[in-house]
């Protein structure tokens, strides 16, 4: 019963395969408010038992207000709207509207305000109609990315650090190989100087461990790093991950999007690991930073960059659901190219930016509502097409 309005909110996946076919990228945006949603209540109640929070929504007027108005804002913005006069999707909702209408139950005023905030993104949405912002284009992935993506993912994950170190190392050759991606012309230099220094950095601390062999995961155990190293590491280990993830993020050419889940893994397990303290130092400037970005990238229609710049705020951050959110919204391109179908996108971007919200919420409040509402936003322009942002 702890977690019985999560277990509710799960028929909401099914949103995409019911939306009319124009409606389906709101799909997406409908996942981001409920997972924000739940995620708010269980951050601020530590359970999402429907009898717990109504009773806790009769305690105070401003649990009353936290409770009611979440409950509101999940039941508009993650049910009803964008898609109100279809039945079969709303049918999905029934259950977790049931059950938000039931903790909210006497709190009139905070739940008819929540219903409010939740329907605002969708009316936003609605009004810059006309908006276009564009996904990536569709043009087939060769093997050659699918290998090297399936390669990257394995050392990272498993090999000892030479060779997911090995492996980084060539993610510049990758990225630029084809240097004229569309408005960006670059050259080798910066991703391999940065990747170099890397490594460099990386092969030290290892010898100061004493073992070449450690692996990658057990890099911050074996190999500790000081609070100023982690701070100056971590500020290297952004560099190198915007140097080498935004061309590839705005390139058409279709091996240059198989380094993005390799890279997102490892700056989650660096950030995560050896460089955690000073990835928190600057943290909230990164994500502040990351939010403007967003923000700037949607308005210029680059919705790979939103959803790139996206994943490595969840990369950056510990724990399963921060790697899963990063790793979904990594793959959308390549799957994109792959020639996915709308609604499984529509899913795949829903649930990878739903949990990069969640993660975001545990230290960035403010930011994590802002980056939500761009989201839904962004996703209730889109006529027909997938999600990216």
């Amino acid at each position: 019963m702890n977690t019985l309005l999560f277990w509710l909110a799960v028929p909401l996946l099914l949103t995409a395969w019911a939306a009319r076919p124009d409606r389906i990228p709101g799909a997406a945006g409908q996942l981001v408010v409920a997972a924000l949603g739940l995620a708010a209540l269980w951050q601020g109640a530590g359970t999402l038992d429907p009898q717990d929070l109504h009773q806790l929504a009769h305690q105070s007027l401003n649990d009353s207000w936290f409770v009611a108005l979440t409950c509101g804002t999940i039941i508009s913005g993650g049910v009803l709207f964008p898609d109100i006069a279809n039945w079969k999707r709303l049918a999905l909702g029934v259950p977790l509207v049931g059950a938000a209408l039931f903790v909210a139950l006497g709190c009139w005023l905070p739940l008819l305000t929540g219903l409010g905030i939740g329907a605002l993104p969708t009316l936003v949405a609605r009004a810059l109609r006309d908006a276009d912002i564009a996904a990536a284009p569709a043009d087939g992935i060769g093997r050659q990315a699918a290998l090297w993506a399936a390669a990257g993912v394995a050392a990272l994950l498993i090999a000892p650090a030479a060779v997911a170190f090995l492996v980084v190392l060539i993610s510049p050759w990758l990225a630029w190989r084809h240097r004229r991606a569309p408005g960006v012309a670059g050259s080798l230099a910066w991703p391999l100087l940065g990747t170099s220094a890397l490594v460099a950095w990386s092969w030290l601390a290892l010898t100061i461990a004493g073992s070449v062999s450690v692996s990658l995961y057990r890099f911050a155990a074996d190999a500790p790093v000081s609070t100023a190293a982690g701070e100056w590491l971590a500020l290297l280990l952004f560099g190198w991950a915007v140097a080498l993830a935004i061309p590839a993020a705005l390139s058409t050419d279709r091996d240059s999007v198989a380094q993005l889940l390799p890279l997102v893994l490892a700056v989650h397990l660096a950030a995560a690991g050896s460089a955690a303290d000073g990835v928190a130092h600057w943290q909230p400037a990164l994500t502040t930073a990351g939010l403007l970005i967003v923000v700037v990238a949607l308005a210029f229609r680059r919705g790979a960059v939103a959803v790139l710049v996206i994943a490595l705020l969840a990369a950056t951050r510990a724990g399963g659901a921060a790697l899963a959110g990063a790793a979904l919204l990594a793959v959308l391109p390549g799957l994109w190219r792959l020639g996915a179908t709308r609604r499984a996108m529509a899913t795949l971007a829903g649930v990878g930016a739903g949990l990069s919200i969640v993660v975001v919420l545990r230290d960035e409040v403010v930011v994590a509502l802002l980056l939500a509402g761009a989201i839904v936003v962004a996703a209730g322009c889109l006529r027909g097409r997938v999600a990216t942002a």
